[in-house]
């Protein structure tokens, strides 16, 4: 699927979309409810209480926190209790609780295949609202994750946010290689090999400071190697009428070899947050993850730091993204209180998506992007463009892509490497022409 970034609903369809379901345990919701809401009584209603469970952690967390807790301040009648989730038992832990009917009456999950697989489980959004008066905008929502939820003429999710990758830099060691124009901005060429001439130089200029770090968490290795894919014109990866794998070898061998290359230039074997703290200790002169460390990357630098969107490498200015989104879990206690309280909450966050856009996410809600809010943010203006194609993940019913062993793994190996890129190519094929038969029934 593709998206503009400026203006996040010109979509067409090009592929599916995929998320994992990753680890174990269960939980239990509150119990305590009031009324049910009827028109005029908002001061005589007893409080009530819904369970929203996240995975979120450092800056999502944070902000989120902030965002919840003007909500109740501001909404008396109703407490949203917060609940973190261990990101790494998340899925596994929130699908245990939603089989058992005990979950929470409020969820986040990466919009693809964990909806999918999930979505018996799960109430529709858009039939609730219609039923319990919430006027919920789905129209306005990013329309690729959007319509990637929509299963069976059910809407089950709408987007937080679209999550991208960025490239963070640090303006005084750009400046020492010559490598940073009048206005700020890294002179990196205009593709690949500029990019990796300019890394080359800043090695060879100050040989004390590493040209790029980046993050080497599996899954996010396999998004750039997949934004390389696309960028190259690949076509698309899967095809869910053969159940299999349909990707361009040859595309997919060159944009490996590009993401080792890349690697080259990092600190080996980095682990993570080893290339974050490397950059903000201005011992790095790029720093590539998520837009969600654009704060806590920037902090320590100042007026030192600069960031820029995924640079057009290849022939096409696209990117892979993915998005957070709300679900409601069915379970056995749920009241229509807690449904419309839960359905008011998405709709209060989507008017103020600007917000979460503070923990560096582009809004899932697109009138936010014309906020004064959204406008006044530091660094967005700096990393959003209007021009760039965001491309939607391939969906594998229960399973996400990025974080499949069957993908992540030849992945991770020939970025390190430990495999030819030609190998885990064909190893990646192979794998998912197996898995995919069993997913996509």
């Amino acid at each position: 699927m593709k998206v503009r970034w400026g203006k996040l609903g010109s979509s067409m369809l090009m592929t599916c979309l995929s998320v994992a379901l990753i680890a174990g345990c269960t939980g239990k919701a509150s119990e305590q409810v009031g009324a049910k809401p009827t028109e005029g009584t908002a001061a005589k209603q007893e409080k009530v209480n819904i369970t929203f469970w996240t995975l979120w952690d450092g800056a999502d967390a944070s902000t989120a926190r902030v965002i919840v807790d003007e909500y109740n301040k501001t909404h008396p009648n109703v407490q949203v209790k917060m609940e973190f989730q261990a990101n790494d038992q998340y899925y596994t832990k929130l699908k245990a609780s939603i089989l058992g009917q005990t979950g929470p009456d409020l969820a986040i999950s990466h919009i693809g295949g964990n909806i999918n697989a999930l979505k018996g489980a799960l109430l529709p959004l858009d039939d609730e609202a219609k039923r319990l008066g919430v006027n919920i905008e789905f129209d306005k929502y990013s329309k690729d994750p959007t319509a990637a939820a929509k299963i069976d003429g059910k809407q089950y999710s709408v987007p937080l946010d679209n999550l991208a990758r960025v490239f963070m830099y640090n303006k005084s060691i750009l400046k020492d290689a010559g490598l940073l124009d009048a206005s700020g901005k890294p002179m990196i060429g205009t593709d690949f090999a500029g990019f990796m001439k300019a890394l080359q130089q800043i090695k060879e200029k100050n040989p004390d400071v590493s040209p790029l770090t980046m993050t080497i968490k599996p899954p996010q290795l396999v998004l750039t190697w997949l934004t390389f894919y696309y960028q190259m014109g690949g076509g698309d990866f899967l095809n869910p009428e053969t159940k299999k794998a349909s990707f361009d070898d040859a595309k997919a061998v060159a944009a490996l070899k590009a993401l080792r290359e890349m690697y080259s230039m990092t600190p080996p074997k980095l682990a993570d947050p080893g290339g974050l703290d490397k950059f903000k200790a201005k011992k790095a002169a790029f720093f590539m993850d998520g837009t969600w460390s654009i704060s806590a990357a920037g902090e320590p630098l100042g007026q030192d730091y600069g960031v820029i969107g995924f640079p057009k490498f290849f022939d096409k200015n696209v990117e892979i993204t993915t998005s957070h989104g709300f679900i409601l879990p069915q379970r056995a206690a749920r009241t229509d209180s807690q449904t419309k309280a839960a359905l008011e909450f998405i709709k209060w966050f989507a008017d103020n998506n600007a917000k979460w856009a503070q923990a560096g996410h582009v809004p899932g809600f697109e009138p936010a992007m014309q906020t004064n809010e959204f406008k006044s943010l530091p660094y967005h203006s700096q990393f959003v463009d209007p021009n760039r194609i965001a491309i939607s993940l391939p969906v594998i019913p229960g399973t996400m892509l990025h974080q499949a062993p069957e993908v992540r793994d030849p992945v991770q190996l020939a970025i390190l490497g430990d495999m030819k890129a030609e190998d885990a190519v064909a190893q990646i094929r192979t794998n998912l022409d197996k898995l995919l038969p069993q997913l996509m029934k």
